[in-house]
């Protein structure tokens, strides 16, 4: 899913990347990020209203 890229060289240079694997869980991702988005509205709309 990650693909690591060391390369030889001082200072040591570490690269990190998506495969097509990897590439390919990120709609299910982005759904749990608008959802946790909208939840932490629900709580700050929910916060505000008891004030």
């Amino acid at each position: 899913m990650i693909k690591r890229t060391i390369y030889s060289e001082i200072p040591p240079k570490v690269e990190y990347s998506l495969t097509d694997i990897g590439s390919s869980i990120e709609p299910v991702l982005k759904t749990l990020c608008d959802w946790g988005n909208e939840y932490l509205e629900l709580i700050d709309n929910n916060t505000i209203n008891e004030v």
